[in-house]
């Protein structure tokens, strides 16, 4: 099952969280962080019946990915291998009533959002954006 999630984060995850910071400009702790935030956004949109417990948990969860978007998108958070199972789980539960058409598409987009956050964190470093060597020669032309 590890090399399975090894697999995953190095041939499916880490390309797309590394060309994003690159484009972007932003850490990987950044993008996790967004990417949970747009999880807890999609939680929000789809759920459909709402009780007091559900709703201040929710709340609790919303209020905190907020503030951590805001005031601590660099700072490192932790990750585990249980967290990647539970919404791999929740995928895999999400997905056959989406193709049969009862359920919306926004929901297993949402969690899949939030396992883009969790191998976020599991990416050893955004190596720096390579350059491209047409732009340094049209550079170095255009100075001449």
């Amino acid at each position: 099952m590890q090399r399975l999630d090894v697999w995953l984060a190095k041939t499916i995850f880490w390309p797309i969280i590394i060309k994003v910071c690159q484009e972007t400009g932003c850490s990987k702790w950044a993008f996790g962080r967004l990417c949970a935030f747009i999880w807890i956004c999609g939680v929000i949109l789809t759920t459909e019946e709402w009780t007091w417990f559900w709703s201040i948990f929710i709340a609790l969860i919303a209020i905190g990915e907020t503030v951590s978007v805001g005031l601590r998108k660099d700072a490192p958070y932790g990750q585990s291998g249980v967290a990647r199972a539970i919404f791999w789980f929740a995928l895999a539960l999400e997905l056959p009533s989406v193709a049969a058409g009862e359920a919306q598409l926004s929901r297993p987009a949402s969690t899949l959002a939030m396992l883009f956050s969790l191998y976020a964190a599991t990416l050893p470093k955004v190596p720096p954006k390579k350059r491209d060597e047409k732009n340094e020669m049209s550079a170095s032309e255009a100075s001449i």
